[in-house]
C-alpha cells in the first residue's frame, strides 16, 4: 500500500512513524518548507538551538509525554510562576486563589472568577454556548468585561461567538497544570528523531521543500501533483490547515470542501529574544493591555534551568489582513520590544532575535464548531490540531490526531 502524508508537523510525523512499523506500507511525507516540524520546528539563535515558538509539557498531556518517552527524551518538571499584566502592572496567577489579589476587579468578582476557573471543565453543552454567555452567567459582567474579553480579543480578535467549550477546556487542562508544575523537554530533538527515523526507514521517504499543489481523488487511488512532478498513491493523509487542504483537493464532495473552508484561523507572530540575562522570575505572563501588541510573554529561562542568560518568546495572534501582519520583520521587532519595555522598563542587552510567522497559527473555535472525521471520504484522511476540538492548540492534541489516522488506516488494512 502506498500512503502519502502532506505536512511534516507533529501530526504528520506521528502518523508516518506508526505506519512505517508495517513493511508492506510505503510512506511518503511531503513538506512544503525546507524544515520539518511546522509549529514545533526549531531554529538556531545565538548558537543555541531553540524551538521557533514556546513549548512546554503540561501534566494532563499524556499523549505528548508518551511520545517523548518513546524516544527516551526526558522531561524535567519545574514549579513556575505565571501572571497577568494589566495597565503594565503584573499580578501573580499561579492558582485560582491568586485571583484574590487581582484588584482591578472588586473582591466579590474575584471570588466569582476564581470559582469559575476552579470548576471549569469541558461539557458538550458548551459547544453551542458563547464564552460571553458562559462567563456572564457564571462570574458576572465585570469579570467578562475586564478580564475575559481583553484576553479573547487578543487571541481571536472577538469574543461574541467563541465557543465556551474552548475556554472551559483550556482552563481545565492548562490552569490546573500551571498551578502545580510544567515540564521542560527537548522539542528540537523530538523533531530530529522523527525525521531521522523516516529517512532511514526502508519503506519511508521525507521530501522537504516539496509543496503539493493538487490532490486528485480517483476511483482506485489518489494522484498528487508537486511542481512538474506527479505520483500515484492508494490514499493520502492531509495534515495541513483545513483551508489549505480545501484548496488542493479535487474530486471530493462540495459539502466536505465547504466545511474545510469554513474553519477560520488567526495568524501567529512569535518573536524570540536572546537576552544577556533574565528579566523576571515569571515563566508565563498573559497580557491584557490593548496598547501592547502581544498577548503572552514566555521567559523560557525560568523553565529550562540549564539555559544561561535569557530567552523570551513574545506571542501575538492577529488577523492575517491586519496592518501588524504586513509590517516588515524589523518593525514588528521594534513594536514587540517597545511593548516589553512597558512591562519591564529596563531590559538587558538583546543578543539576537528571531521572528516566526505562520498564517495558520490557531483555528478559531466558534460556537457550533464541528470537527471533521478522520476519514470522511474514501482515500482521504485528515490529521491536525484543528481536528482535536475542544482540545487546545498544543503538541499532544496534534500528535493524537496523527495517531488516530494511523490506527484507522491500519484497522482497514487488517
Amino acid at each position: 500500500m502506498r500512503v502519502g502524508i502532506i505536512g511534516a508537523g507533529l501530526s504528520g510525523l506521528a502518523c508516518a512513524l506508526r505506519l512505517l512499523d508495517y513493511s508492506d506500507i510505503d510512506v511518503r511525507v511531503f513538506e512544503a518548507d525546507r524544515d520539518v516540524g511546522g509549529l514545533a520546528g526549531y531554529t538556531v539563535l545565538d548558537n543555541l538551538r531553540i524551538a521557533k515558538t514556546y513549548h512546554h509539557v503540561i501534566k494532563s498531556d499524556r499523549v505528548l509525554q508518551d511520545e517523548l518517552s518513546r524516544f527516551e527524551i526526558p522531561i524535567i518538571w519545574k514549579e513556575v510562576n505565571t501572571g497577568v499584566c494589566l495597565d503594565s502592572k503584573l499580578y501573580p496567577l499561579n492558582r485560582p486563589l491568586d485571583l484574590l489579589g487581582f484588584d482591578p476587579l472588586p473582591l466579590l468578582d474575584r471570588l466569582r472568577l476564581g470559582w469559575l476557573v476552579f470548576r471549569a471543565k469541558y461539557e458538550p453543552r458548551l459547544n453551542n454556548i458563547t464564552v460571553d454567555d458562559w462567563v456572564r452567567s457564571g462570574a458576572g459582567e465585570k469579570v467578562l468585561a475586564h478580564f475575559v474579553k481583553p484576553l479573547l480579543r487578543k487571541y481571536f480578535g472577538l469574543s461574541e461567538d467563541v465557543s465556551a467549550a474552548y475556554l472551559a477546556s483550556r482552563w481545565d487542562r492548562e490552569s490546573r497544570s500551571v498551578s502545580k508544575m510544567l515540564g521542560c523537554s527537548n522539542f528540537p530533538e523530538l523533531i530530529d528523531r522523527c525525521a531521522k527515523l523516516i529517512t532511514l526507514s526502508s519503506n519511508g521517504a521525507l521530501h522537504t521543500g516539496c509543496r503539493v499543489q493538487r490532490v486528485v481523488v480517483k476511483d482506485r487511488g489518489v494522484r498528487i501533483y508537486s511542481g512538474t512532478k506527479q505520483g500515484d498513491l492508494d490514499l493520502v493523509v492531509i495534515s495541513t490547515p483545513a483551508t489549505e487542504a480545501a484548496s488542493i483537493i479535487e474530486g471530493a464532495p462540495m459539502d466536505l470542501l465547504n466545511q474545510l473552508r469554513s474553519i477560520e484561523y488567526r495568524a501567529c507572530l512569535c518573536l524570540a529574544l536572546r537576552l544577556e540575562k533574565r528579566i523576571s522570575d515569571y515563566y508565563w505572563i498573559n497580557v491584557l493591555d490593548d496598547d501592547i501588541p502581544f498577548v503572552a510573554c514566555f521567559e523560557f529561562a525560568n523553565l529550562d534551568t540549564t539555559l544561561s542568560g535569557g530567552l523570551v518568546y513574545l506571542v501575538a495572534y492577529t488577523d492575517p489582513f491586519s496592518p501588524l501582519w504586513f509590517l516588515r520583520d524589523e518593525e514588528i521587532y521594534e513594536r514587540f520590544v517597545g511593548g516589553l519595555k512597558k512591562i519591564f522598563p529596563t531590559l538587558p542587552k538583546i543578543k539576537g532575535w528571531y521572528l516566526f510567522k505562520n498564517r495558520f497559527g490557531s483555528p478559531i473555535y466558534r460556537t457550533g464548531y464541528r470537527s471533521i472525521g478522520v476519514n470522511p471520504h474514501p482515500r482521504i484522511y485528515f490529521a491536525g490540531v484543528w481536528r482535536a476540538f475542544p482540545e487546545i492548540r498544543a503538541s499532544g492534541p496534534a500528535i493524537m490526531t496523527g495517531i488516530e489516522v494511523a490506527q484507522e488506516i491500519l484497522g482497514q488494512v487488517k
